[in-house]
């Protein structure tokens, strides 16, 4: 499922993360290739992550790449899966304790879950 995200024709791609997640829980071998292939591929991305305290350090390449937010503090643990929409696809996809993955390739639905996400884009914080 990552792979087929990893090669989306329009290298972009709108994320929503919740904090435990699969892209956190790789095994380093995975995510060197993972972040390799992004940059390569050079794949940017609007991403919403629930507001964790602490925050995230990222350099200014990654912030310039994630493009991160955060979600409206009353979502916070509604997500369980992360969800990638890209191209005419989504994803979603559990953490490593499920191992399931669902990808339905279609331009209503993505437009959909676009719209949906452009709503939470509106009403998210800046990363800091």
């Amino acid at each position: 499922m990552v792979e087929e995200a990893l090669y989306a024709r329009q290298r972009h791609w709108d994320i929503i993360a919740p904090i435990d997640n699969f892209f956190s829980q790789f095994n380093r071998e995975y995510a060197k290739y993972f972040i390799t292939t992004r940059q390569t591929r050079q794949i940017t991305a609007r991403t919403l992550w629930e507001d964790k305290t602490g925050g995230r350090n990222l350099s200014h390449e990654e912030i310039k790449a994630r493009n991160p937010r955060y979600l409206p503090i009353n979502m916070k643990v509604k997500f369980k899966t992360v969800i990638i929409i890209f191209d005419d696809k989504v994803a979603h996809i559990t953490s490593t304790k499920e191992m399931s993955a669902v990808l339905i390739q279609s331009q209503e639905v993505s437009d959909t879950m676009r719209a949906m996400f452009d709503g939470l884009w509106e009403v998210s914080r800046e990363y800091k």
